[in-house]
């Protein structure tokens, strides 16, 4: 489960369109040089936290990459007891410093999915344009600030080079989903990963063929951490039982994910 997930957290595509600052390709794995105590580096506090299990895959890949030098992870800037701000990831690759600010997100496209707007974090609490703004704006332009540059200067460090390391999929309403009609977004990587999302009550309308799986946090990256496989009315029991949104992947009969789902409770 750990070595997939590491691979997706590493090999799978960005969200935005990969450029300077979104660098999807940053951070390498060396699947030989792996820490051997990497379930206890990730595991030891992200046991629930999907953002930060993302952030400690990523910092188990760092680990096995000799040509990566991890300096800081999550170090805040505090001045005078106020927190300005944390740097996700220092890194040193050669005589060079960066600051990789880490998400992972998955988002619902709602109305016409026609904008980065359009799409909304399972808990209504998150849209996708007002995430990347934050990210930007603010957290991988952190090092412009004095008290950043200060907290820097303190580890022995006068600059450093942002990066912005996203990952995640955009899920779709079922009926775009089927069609296969995904809309040109602006800013949108064109081979992000997709995925579909349907109500509880639409649920019969799907294909009751095929087997389904949970995937609950924080093992929700590669498709390849389903459990045990359910039938169609297996899997309505397990939805039925819970109150908040559930991810879902189907499978074949062999075992080979299909595509991945979220199953949105009636009154989303």
């Amino acid at each position: 489960m750990l070595i997939d997930d590491l691979k997706w957290a590493v090999s799978s595509p960005s969200l935005i369109k990969d450029n300077a600052l979104f660098d999807e390709n940053f951070i390498n794995l060396d699947e030989q040089n792996i820490p051997q105590n990497a379930k206890d580096i990730v595991l030891n506090r992200s046991r629930k936290n999907l953002g930060s299990y993302f952030e400690k895959l990523i910092e188990v890949a760092c680990l096995s990459d000799n040509q990566t030098n991890i300096i800081k992870t999550n170090y805040q800037v505090i001045k005078e007891k106020e927190t300005f701000g944390e740097f996700d990831l220092i890194l040193k690759r050669a005589q060079e410093f960066f600051h990789v600010e880490l998400a992972v997100k998955f988002y619902l496209g709602t109305k016409e999915c026609k904008e980065i707007s359009d799409f909304i974090g399972p808990g209504k609490r998150d849209r996708f344009d007002l995430k990347i703004d934050k990210i930007v704006d603010k957290q991988s332009s952190l090092s412009k600030t004095i008290e950043a540059q200060e907290a820097l200067q303190n580890i022995g460090i006068k600059k450093v080079t942002p990066k912005i390391y996203l990952k995640g999929a955009l899920f779709y309403p079922i009926n775009l989903f089927r069609n296969n009609t995904f809309p040109a977004i602006k800013n949108i990587n064109p081979y992000h990963l997709k995925g579909w999302w349907a109500h509880e009550k639409y649920l019969n309308e799907l294909d009751n063929e095929c087997l389904w799986s949970p995937l609950e946090k924080p093992h929700q990256l590669s498709l390849k951490n389903h459990q045990k496989p359910m039938s169609f009315e297996e899997i309505k029991t397990y939805i039925k039982n819970k109150s908040w949104p559930v991810m879902v992947v189907r499978l074949d009969r062999n075992l080979k994910a299909i595509d991945r789902g979220f199953v949105m409770p009636n009154e989303w």
